[in-house]
């Protein structure tokens, strides 16, 4: 009691905490060790009480299922089934967590890391339980990838379990081994070829080192995957059949970059997909715009004799640096349309229309545009437009 009183770091803590949890599991052995004693001999003879639950009960307040239990943790966890002393492979797992797996078949606890917590237990006896509700027959009749009697157990449930969590394996793929930019991180870290692999592995299905993961093969049933530590070997157990298959990290790290490759090249195709699909929407965004230009301008012949007019009065007007009217470009005007750039005002000067002065901008900037070697046509269709609706405007007026 002392040495409790005299903790003062973390490492006295954990130390005498791990003795506690160890001598608690180990008293709870022995508490049902005397219990099945006192059950199967003439020891209680003398005591007054006709059974051990009725003596355990009368005693120490236990009842009846608390007296079976320390009998069941005795008989699963002892020393040879039946003695005081806990088998040394339960000793890290506590009183709670061994009341946990009573249930659970030896396989399974066997499989089961020492350092998953109680809640962790629970959570891999639910799963076991949800399998057991489905019978053989319907795990017989469920239908199975194609090409999956090629494939080993283990490839198949990472297939599922991928499946199952989208999210994680879209970031370990990014960290895939020889990935983008991860060589240069690698070579930073000096970290070999495997052992690159290997960590990638544990970082995707076991961040803490440690992990019994549940995913289910059609056809198969539900298997589990524990991992205990990057230096230990992987055990894939059948639950329905209890068992059991090893693979090496390195094994799992090999399939897992087989699946991305896959991936990879079923992606291929529906990027091909979306990249036609892209582009037939945007040619049929432009084919009215085009089939309208086609209908409304004139033939090839004459719009190459306007553009060659339109030339020839910019080079007339460079020469004589007069600005270019709207009269020079007598195709553009409303047929009988007469056109008067200025107005009187009341002391008898002119001044030039706003919407006339809109007109010689279009007018300008359609002969710039028409100019080009590679002029877009639906940016003159729009201007020519805009235009056809001022000079529209300014005969009204007239």
């Amino acid at each position: 009691m002392e040495e409790l009183i005299n903790i003062c770091t973390y490492k006295e803590f954990k130390a005498a905490t791990d003795r506690e949890v160890l001598n608690q599991a180990e008293g709870f052995v022995r508490l049902g060790y005397l219990l099945r004693k006192a059950r199967d001999t003439e020891i209680l003879r003398d005591s007054g009480y006709p059974t051990v639950v009725a003596f355990a009960e009368g005693e120490y307040g236990l009842t009846e299922t608390y007296v079976s239990r320390y009998i069941a943790i005795n008989k699963r966890y002892s020393q040879d089934g039946y003695s005081p002393y806990l088998q040394e492979r339960f000793q890290g797992y506590g009183m709670a967590k061994l009341a946990e797996m009573l249930t659970l078949s030896d396989e399974v606890v066997e499989a089961l890391p020492p350092e998953l917590s109680k809640t962790e237990i629970q959570e891999v006896k639910r799963e076991i339980r949800k399998e057991q509700e489905i019978t053989d027959l319907e795990v017989m009749l469920e239908e199975t990838e194609n090409g999956s009697e090629e494939k080993s157990s283990l490839e198949k449930w990472l297939q599922v379990y991928i499946q199952e969590n989208k999210e994680e394996w879209s970031r370990a793929k990014k960290q895939m081994p020889g990935s983008k930019g991860k060589e240069r991180e690698e070579e930073k870290e000096g970290e070999g070829e495997e052992e690159v692999k290997i960590n990638w592995v544990m970082d995707f299905l076991a961040p803490t080192g440690i992990a019994a993961k549940m995913a289910r093969i059609k056809g198969e049933g539900k298997f589990m995957l524990t991992i205990k530590g990057k230096y230990s070997p992987l055990e894939l157990l059948n639950l329905r059949t209890n068992e059991k298959e090893t693979y090496t990290l390195t094994e799992c790290a090999e399939l897992m970059e087989s699946i991305r490759m896959r991936e990879g090249e079923e992606e291929k195709p529906e990027q091909e997909k979306e990249t036609k699909r892209k582009d037939e929407a945007s040619e049929a965004k432009l084919a009215p715009v085009q089939e309208m230009a086609e209908n409304e301008e004139p033939p090839k012949a004459k719009e190459e004799t306007q553009s060659e007019k339109r030339q020839t009065i910019a080079e007339e007007e460079k020469d004589e640096g007069r600005q270019m009217e709207v009269e020079d470009y007598p195709e553009f005007l409303p047929e009988g349309y007469t056109p008067t750039a200025y107005i009187k005002c009341h002391d008898g000067s002119e001044v030039e229309e706003k919407e006339w002065r809109e007109a010689k901008v279009l007018i300008g900037k359609m002969y710039e545009d028409t100019a080009m070697e590679n002029w877009n046509l639906e940016e003159v269709y729009r201007k020519a437009k805009k235009l056809v609706i001022i000079l529209e405007k300014l005969y009204k007026e007239r």
